[in-house]
């Protein structure tokens, strides 16, 4: 009961990531708190989604060369471990008095 009208995909594949990322966009059948991101390349709506935050955030850490990204194409491009590694200098960094 209480499921009705929500549909439910369900995914079965026995390849590697690799070849399932090619078929497969993680944006288009899950809900952002169940969101896999497996590509190395990201746009800003999803490092938006990644990191919780607003777009407009994002690109403004971005304008401000707070938040590594790169362009192509005239749009902001960001590599996962380049997040992951700025992510892990955030946290090691010495919160300071007065910013939560």
């Amino acid at each position: 009961m209480g499921d009705e009208g929500h549909a439910k995909e369900i995914w079965f594949f026995s390849g590697n990531l690799a070849t399932l990322a090619n078929y497969w966009h993680p944006l288009a059948s899950l809900p952002a708190e169940g969101l896999i991101m497996p590509d190395e390349i990201l746009t800003l709506p999803e490092v938006a989604i990644l990191l919780k935050i607003a777009e407009k955030t994002v690109y403004t850490m971005v304008q401000k060369a707070q938040f590594p990204a790169f362009k192509v194409g005239g749009q902001w491009r960001f590599k996962r471990v380049d997040i992951d590694r700025w992510i892990e200098q955030q946290k090691a960094e010495p919160r300071k008095e007065g910013k939560s």
